[in-house]
């Protein structure tokens, strides 16, 4: 039953990753940046000049800055993904996969643009009466309450495919190759373990102190990565 399941399922995602994703996404991108005649590349002075805070209202809503918030974007953009993507992307499909990933890249700043515009136009409130952004708040203020399941089932989905087990595993295997390994110290559970604990412990102070922490944490963390990717 179980290999049943994983067959169906391994078989459903490599179809999806195919051609329908391509589709959709660099299908999707294309057409919002022909329906904005390039709007977020003709804006891109204006949007230099709200991240620098050109435009920040102290009286406006919202918990955070215009920097801060794209910090904290970018923080869960940039990681492990985009460096492991590209090198198998290099080594799959050659010199020439570069060029598409750029391709790729720029018509995906089209989409990013505006799902960020959709989650400033429609934003709601949690049940302490903050004001939130996101698909999930953007689905049922912008299409209406009759879209609360697929606002549901994408937060479900975004629980599931963001849970922090998976990042664990790629920083932890990453201290044991880099760090321990190299220096002669032994790894195993025991290592693995105090490792896990001590990310968990870190990741919990700056994650529950609510967004105001994260923000600030990310605005600190965040430049200094942006410039290690582009250089590494």
């Amino acid at each position: 039953m179980l290999e049943t399941i994983d067959k169906w399922t391994g078989a459903f995602a490599s179809f999806m990753w195919g051609l329908p994703l391509l589709f959709l996404l660099v299908g999707g991108g294309l057409y919002l940046l022909m329906r904005s005649r390039f709007l977020p590349f003709r804006y891109l002075g204006h949007a230099i000049q709200v991240t620098r805070g050109k435009y920040d209202d102290p009286d406006a809503p919202g918990e955070i800055t215009h920097f801060q918030a794209l910090t904290t974007a970018l923080s869960a953009t940039i990681g492990m993904g985009n460096i492991a993507g590209v090198a198998v992307a290099i080594t799959i499909g050659g010199p020439g996969a570069i060029f598409w990933l750029w391709m790729s890249g720029l018509i995906g700043m089209c989409t990013k643009f505006f799902t960020s515009t959709l989650a400033i136009m429609y934003r709601g409130k949690d049940s302490a009466g903050e004001v939130q952004g996101g698909p999930m708040y953007f689905i049922t203020e912008g299409l209406g309450k009759q879209w609360r399941p697929l606002a549901v089932f994408f937060s479900l989905a975004g629980l599931i495919g963001a849970l922090p087990v998976f990042n664990v595993n790629q920083l932890t295997q990453a201290i044991r190759d880099i760090l321990l390994i190299p220096n002669g110290i032994k790894t195993g559970f025991a290592s693995d373990l105090t490792i896990g604990i001590v990310l968990s412990v870190i990741t919990g102070i700056v994650v529950l102190g609510g967004l105001k922490r994260i923000s600030k944490t990310a605005a600190r963390l965040v430049p200094a990565m942006v410039v290690l990717y582009f250089i590494s």
